[in-house]
């Protein structure tokens, strides 16, 4: 931009900025190393304050969307993006020379520095950034699926949910767009946006409702440039990922997607085996409760028993013992003989 730069301030980072070569590379150019000290973020102000507030405004777009944490690196890039289509004041200001630059805007002073900035014909250019495809971050976005990636037939869904995570600086009609579906950020051209719904809300898949846009710790974070139907390669994506996945989109699609099926089978699995074994103990655990019961219900009754057995035979012992007790009646003395009467005498009165 025909500017020599005199002196290099860093934060003494170790093998980021200090290391032979860099140092070689500096001393060639006549330019001056200075690293700040340890804990002196004074020293390294404008970078400082750079960072702050790029931080500020990803911290704005992740509380506005209530994206998930996971999209923090996605949020710094939009808010780099749109930092440098802002206006800035610095421009504004002159340097030591009494000169200003005749931009408002980063974006402009990067691309129209040094060019004419009238044609042939006396007509200014305008070396302004196109804003028409600026997007509210983490909105609602319905992807339009491809012809041959539709495999529900004829009367199946022709969009998918999405989320905007943000934009591609080489072009002016793609979008980054999180696909829940096969957990990959996308650069998609044919998406309609609905800018005043959040997209962290819970969508419908098949019968069950899930949240559409957690992203797991196991799966792969994945960054896939696609235009629209043309097969493509991933790209390499900020530190988020974990790591890339290589092939057709078609065929990583049918791989996460078969994956995602196998979990899901072996979840199901796994849970009618744990309600089998938690049935079957709550039948074991039945079964030795009426045992016991019986166990005891015939234990008392037994006791019962015996304790009848035994007072019946107390009462027998008793009235035996009673009976015994009670004296005879003595036998009626015989009358005198002289007082009985003989047959013989018995027909005499009779006859007289």
């Amino acid at each position: 931009m025909g500017y020599e730069i005199k002196r290099l301030r860093c934060d003494n980072g170790r093998g980021e900025y200090d290391n032979k070569t860099l140092r070689y590379v500096l001393a060639a150019r006549g330019t001056t190393y200075e690293p700040c000290p340890p804990y002196a973020h004074h020293m390294n102000a404008v970078a400082e304050c750079m960072i702050r507030t790029i931080t500020e405004k990803a911290r704005a777009k992740m509380i506005d969307s209530q994206a998930p944490v996971q999209f923090w690196g996605e949020a710094i890039i939009t808010a780099v993006y749109l930092h440098q289509r802002s206006p800035n004041e610095g421009l504004k200001r002159n340097d030591h020379n009494g000169y200003q630059a005749p931009y408002e805007t980063p974006y402009e002073m990067l691309h129209g520095f040094g060019k004419p900035t009238h044609d042939v014909d006396g007509n200014k250019i305008s070396y302004q950034a196109s804003l028409h495809n600026l997007r509210r971050f983490g909105c609602y976005a319905s992807r339009l699926i491809p012809e041959v990636q539709c495999r529900q037939g004829k009367f199946g869904p022709r969009s998918k949910p999405c989320m905007m995570v943000g934009y591609t600086h080489d072009s002016k009609t793609l979008w980054r767009i999180w696909d829940p579906e096969f957990q990959k950020v996308k650069a998609q051209s044919e998406v309609v946006f609905d800018e005043e719904r959040n997209a962290h809300m819970l969508c419908q898949h098949g019968s069950n409702e899930i949240d559409m846009f957690v992203v797991s710790e196991d799966e792969e974070y994945v960054d896939e440039t696609d235009t629209g139907g043309q097969d493509s390669q991933p790209t390499q994506i900020p530190k988020i990922s974990k790591s890339h996945m290589h092939g057709a989109p078609d065929e990583e699609a049918e791989n996460v997607h078969s994956q995602r099926l196998r979990r899901e089978d072996q979840t199901a699995q796994r849970s009618a085996a744990d309600a089998e074994t938690a049935h079957s103990r709550r039948l074991r655990q039945e079964d030795q409760t009426a045992q016991r019961s019986a166990a005891d219900a015939e234990i008392i009754t037994h006791s019962r028993r015996l304790r009848r057995e035994d007072q019946t035979a107390q009462c027998s012992a008793a009235a035996i013992k009673k009976s015994s007790q009670v004296p005879r009646a003595a036998p009626a003395p015989a009358p005198p003989i002289g007082s009985r009467v003989t047959r013989s005498q018995c027909k005499a009165s009779a006859g007289a």
